[in-house]
């Protein structure tokens, strides 16, 4: 249990540990949980000017809003084609998605 906390909770490590490093640092010494030149420019940054902040929270919104709004319509789709009693690939496309649901919940589709 101890390696599963570790696991997960290691690259909010890195990614706090390289929000303290410079451009520069990052570029020279990569990613790591423990900068070796302490800076807060990219608070700085991001508290001096809070258009960035938005902007990012915006395009977050609108990348959720639109995978969301295409997935239902994807799952419509597809749940319409197989309910089709006429349509000539419905028992394939059954055994597909049925298929997946024993792997992992669509990891299988997810790589195909």
């Amino acid at each position: 249990m101890i390696t599963l906390c570790i696991a997960c909770l290691y690259p909010f490590a890195v990614i706090l540990g390289t929000s303290f490093k410079s451009e520069k640092d990052i570029i020279v010494h990569g990613y790591s949980i423990f900068p070796k030149n302490f800076s807060e420019t990219a608070y700085r940054m991001v508290l001096h000017n809070p258009k960035i902040l938005l902007h990012s929270y915006g395009v977050t919104a609108v990348t959720t809003i639109a995978g969301a709004l295409i997935g239902m319509w994807v799952t419509t789709a597809y749940a319409f084609v197989i309910s089709r009693k006429d349509y000539p690939y419905r028992s394939f496309l059954a055994f597909l998605i049925f298929f997946t649901m024993l792997f992992h919940g669509g990891w299988f589709l997810l790589i195909f």
